[in-house]
């Protein structure tokens, strides 16, 4: 069953909790998050290397960029907080992400601003 096409490798992909959206990072580096039923592109971000939908909340996700964790709430812009690392896993309000050897647990605030 063909879900997305996608032209250029995959380096990463995650899919939402409710498994109606799919986030997929390319070898350009674009983050690019598709509807699954309709097959539509829900939005795009440049310079993004990972990825993790939140596994408590279908629409959050984060993505890490240029030195930035990056949230992105449902149709609201992205909020960025300045921080070096892979996110490797979003649960909840903590975001995990890997720098260098070490793995970092980032509280995410309910309210972003």
């Amino acid at each position: 069953m063909l879900i997305i096409k996608q032209p250029q490798c995959i380096r990463c992909i995650d899919i939402s909790m409710g498994r109606d959206k799919l986030a997929i990072i390319d070898e350009t580096q674009t983050c690019s998050v598709y509807d699954i039923k309709t097959k539509k592109l829900l939005f795009q971000e440049p310079n993004a290397t990972s990825l993790a939908w939140n596994t408590h909340n279908g629409d959050m996700m984060c993505f890490s960029s240029n030195g930035y964790l990056n949230i992105k709430a449902s149709n609201f812009p992205v909020h960025q907080r300045k921080m070096q690392g892979y996110v490797v896993g979003f649960t909840g309000s903590k975001i995990f992400c890997l720098q260098n050897l070490t793995m970092q647990a980032v509280d995410v605030p309910k309210v972003l601003q």
